[in-house]
Formats: structure tokens, sequence, C-alpha cells
């Protein structure tokens, strides 16, 4: 299970070369809109969440925080309140690449041949194959 308000990692391919501008932007507060900044590498993204996304040329990281929660409150500015707001974030993300010819960043995904097993799971051992009843001797024939 995911837990209120964690972290969640977000992760989709995209062709090389392809440039990004990922912006956080906030319902009601524009001085808390951002721009997130290229990492230099996928540990530079985990210890910079929020802040941070990572490509590693066919990768596109992100790390999501997940609120599980509404903040109904009221939004103040100078004399005018508005009640039971919500506060939203959202995040935008703007790809810039070589176009095939619908338009799209097509990249054909690598997707591993699935052995039918989850990383990290022990597999269930089957049940033994019982051995098979032999057929009743038949009784004697009286002479």
């Amino acid at each position: 299970p995911i837990s209120k308000d964690s972290d969640v990692p977000f992760a989709t391919t995209f062709p090389k070369g392809t440039t990004f501008t990922v912006t956080g932007n906030h319902s009601w507060y524009p001085r808390l809109d951002m721009t997130f900044e290229l990492a230099t590498d996928y540990a530079d993204m985990l210890a910079n969440p929020h802040t941070k996304y990572y490509f590693d040329g066919t990768n596109f990281f992100i790390m999501l925080k997940l609120h599980t929660t509404v903040n109904l409150g009221r939004f103040e500015r100078g004399n005018a309140w508005v009640y039971d707001v919500i506060n939203s974030w959202s995040i935008t993300v703007e790809a810039s690449c070589k176009a095939d010819s619908k338009g799209f960043c097509s990249v054909k995904p690598k997707v591993p041949k699935w052995d039918g097993t989850c990383p990290g799971l022990t597999p269930a051992t089957p049940a033994p194959t019982p051995a098979p009843t032999p057929a009743p001797t038949p009784a004697p024939t009286p002479v």
C-alpha cells in the first residue's frame, strides 16, 4: 500500500534528443510556481524530489507527491475570502522532440518478455503429483 503523502516515482520513455520544460503550478498561489531542473543523474533526482527530474536519453523520471487528503480551507487576498477551496498543485511536462510522420514523439518500448514471475516474490511451490493408484488385483477364479 502507498501511505498518505508519500513520494511516488513516475517514469516513461521518450526518443533520444528530447528536451523538457517541467513546471509546477499552484492554482491559488502563483508565487509558489516553479521550474524543475534537470538532475545530473537518477540519484541527484532522488536526493532533490519535487525540484528535479532526470532523463537518461530514453527514460524520463520524476518524483510525484501523492496527496490522499483534501484540504478544504479558504483563500484570502486583501479583503476578499473564498471558502472551501481545494489547494491544487499540478505539474506540466512539455517534451520537445523530432516528431514522426503522425506528429508524435514515438519510441518503441523495450518490454522484456515476461517469464510469469514477479520480481521479489517467491513462486508458489506446486503440489506434488500423486503416485498413480495401482489397479486392484482381481480375486482368483474358483475351480
